[in-house]
């Protein structure tokens, strides 16, 4: 009886083990894969605005750019898409360093990405002569936990679709 007990205390023991090791990866999962998709959010956003915007410009060493971006309301048919002037820039100072901010017009710069993205350089390069066009690189780490981080290192291009060739 003795020895069955200290059997099934060694199988108990292993198997709680097992499963705290499951759930302690399952929740990293679950938080690189949150911040994955904040990240996936700001760049979303970005490229769209981008795509539909108007008249691009690059700004601050290529830390800021600017697009005039359609803004989507109820106007009069014969009215012509209002728009708005849009700016997407790399903090590194202030109240939320590392983060990537939108400006829309006059307004505050309000940050796209969570305190959980460190975004260590964000560079947008002007490659259109004739027809805008962007390229966008980014790097940084993304923090799961206190003690897991992982690095991350993303580029895109964006063309805007209105033709100015």
């Amino acid at each position: 009886m003795l020895v069955s007990i200290a059997l099934f205390s060694v199988v108990l023991t292993v198997t709680i083990g097992t499963i705290v090791t499951i759930s302690d990866s399952n929740k990293k999962s679950r938080s690189l894969m949150s911040v994955t998709n904040n990240l996936n959010f700001s760049i979303d956003s970005m490229t769209r605005s981008l795509k539909a915007g108007q008249g691009l410009a690059v700004s601050n060493n290529g830390t800021c750019v600017q697009t005039e971006e359609i803004i989507y309301r109820d106007i009069r048919p014969n009215d012509q898409f209002p728009r708005q002037s849009v700016i997407y820039c790399h903090s590194k100072s202030g109240t939320n360093p590392g983060v990537i901010t939108k400006q829309i017009e006059n307004g505050a710069p309000v940050p796209l990405t969570s305190p959980d993205i460190d975004v260590e350089y964000l560079k947008f390069v002007n490659q259109g002569h004739a027809q805008p066009f962007v390229m966008i690189h980014i790097e940084g780490t993304a923090k799961i936990s206190e003690r897991v981080t992982s690095k991350f290192n993303i580029q895109t291009s964006v063309s805007q679709r209105q033709l100015s060739i």
